[in-house]
């Protein structure tokens, strides 16, 4: 199983240098304004994908795997710890803007011991906004309820998005 993760990564990573390089050659599209978004580790690709590219606007991650949650699966920290150790990953920072919005983890997950804290790679504006999930009832963990209570906590505002 090791390597799976990392390998996948790596793929949506170079899947959206080609979609990119594809729009940049779009003459129907202001590719000053190109953003990317990413879910799970998606959101990790995302901003990996932004540390690489000197055209991308803004990041937008919905609880990207870029703020890794330790103590869940050791296959995961594993791949995860592999990422972040390259040496384009240490030397890297994110220079535009980047959003977050995070679910809180639930309760009943007390096997997590520690977060990677993204926010340290970011140089430029960023908000996190947080979900209670805690207070919200669903009957899958990955689909949203039709109500969500958001917790914004004071954050550099990005412009263009008012909390």
């Amino acid at each position: 199983m090791r390597r799976i993760i990392h390998a996948d990564l790596m793929e949506q990573v170079a899947d959206a240098h080609k979609i990119i390089n594809r729009l940049k050659k779009s003459v129907n599209i202001d590719t000053t304004k190109i953003g990317v978004l990413g879910y799970s580790w998606g959101g990790l690709a995302a901003s990996l994908v932004a540390m690489q590219r000197h055209d991308i606007a803004t990041v937008v991650s919905f609880d990207g795997s870029e703020f890794h949650r330790y103590g869940y699966t050791k296959s995961e920290d594993d791949e995860f710890d592999e990422t972040v150790n390259t040496p384009f990953f240490k030397n890297s920072a994110l220079y535009v803007p980047y959003l977050r919005l995070e679910s809180n983890p639930q309760p009943s997950k007390t096997k997590k011991d520690s977060t990677y804290n993204f926010l340290q790679k970011v140089s430029a504006a960023k908000q996190v906004i947080k979900i209670d999930s805690a207070s919200i009832r669903t009957s899958h963990p990955y689909r949203p309820p039709s109500v969500l209570r958001v917790n914004v906590p004071h954050q550099t505002p990005i412009e263009g998005f008012a909390p």
